[in-house]
Formats: structure tokens, sequence, C-alpha cells
């Protein structure tokens, strides 16, 4: 079996992925979700994202840089804790 090195995919693959809840204020309705989940998808190393603005909570799957995922988040948003 050849290593992802060999076959050319990329280190990412080779990396855990994990979890980081989000604790966001500011959005009240799908749209608002909608927005925030474009946006942190957009982000290198995101895999997946949801939101919810009845717990105020984004929950990102990957290896994205916590930083990047803060500085993604539209300015009409605020992000008030990483976990």
């Amino acid at each position: 079996m050849r290593s992802a090195i060999e076959t050319g995919m990329t280190a990412r693959l080779l990396r855990p992925s994990m979890t980081t809840t989000m604790r966001i204020t500011g959005m009240t309705c799908g749209g608002c979700e909608t927005n925030v989940v474009e946006a942190l998808e957009g982000v290198d190393g995101v895999d997946a994202a949801t939101a919810d603005h009845e717990s105020d909570e984004a929950v990102v799957e990957g290896d994205a840089d916590p930083l990047d995922l803060i500085a993604a988040v539209p300015e009409q948003y605020e992000v008030a804790s990483t976990a």
C-alpha cells in the first residue's frame, strides 16, 4: 500500500481532525446561521461546520487554526469563545 505522500495526497490527510466549538453572539435566524457556516467552511482545514442561532454556537470539524476561524466570522457577529 502506498503512502499519502507517494500518491501525491497532501499531508493534511495525515493529521487528526478535531472539533472546535465556538460561541458566536448576534445570530438571530437561519440566514445568520448560513452566513456563519459559509464563512467557516471557506477556511482552509475545515471539513464541515454547523451553526445554531438559538444556542449561539458553531461547531467546526477539521484541523483549521482557531485564529483563522475567529477571523472568518462575519463582522456583524461576535465570537465570545472557542473550545
